[in-house]
């Protein structure tokens, strides 16, 4: 990818907590991505993906010479609940979440590929240094407490 990248890229990092970012304490939990731990809520599994993925997204960029001294616009969304079948299987529980939620709020994957288009291409990822956007298109500004948690995490994780 960073070999064909031009000053001025734009970079989307699609995952499953990009509009919940940043984390409230504890919700990144090292003992769960060694497998010391189980999840005890969907919400933990979620976010400690999430997390875990934001930091090595940061750290790439941090860390590969090839991005360094690079000019690129990195943002994370979410791409909403979508009307798909990948959640098939996951649960009793999950099932009946999504036969509840996808007809309340859920996209087509074609909606979602629109909503991610217009992510990347609107000015205001420049203009206000956007780092997270939710699947309703609010963006926002990496929170300081997320900053440090990425700091604090960071070399572990890598």
């Amino acid at each position: 990818m960073h070999r064909f990248m031009n000053d001025g890229a734009r970079i989307l990092n699609v995952l499953n907590s990009g509009d919940k970012l940043p984390p409230s304490a504890g919700l990144f939990d090292r003992d769960i991505i060694e497998g010391k731990r189980d999840v005890t809520s969907l919400i933990e599994a979620g976010m400690n993906f999430g997390i875990g993925e934001e930091i090595m997204m940061d750290s790439l960029f941090r860390y590969d010479e090839s991005y360094t001294n690079r000019k690129f616009t990195m943002v994370s969304t979410h791409p909403g609940i979508l009307d798909t079948d990948l959640l098939n299987g996951q649960g009793v529980l999950v099932d009946i979440l999504f036969k509840i939620t996808v007809p309340l709020v859920g996209i087509s994957v074609e909606d979602c590929g629109v909503l991610q288009s217009s992510i990347l291409v609107s000015e205001k990822l420049h203009q206000f240094g956007l780092t997270l956007v939710d699947h309703f298109g609010y963006g926002r500004i990496r929170d300081p407490a997320f900053a440090d948690l990425i700091e604090q995490h960071r070399d572990w994780l890598w």
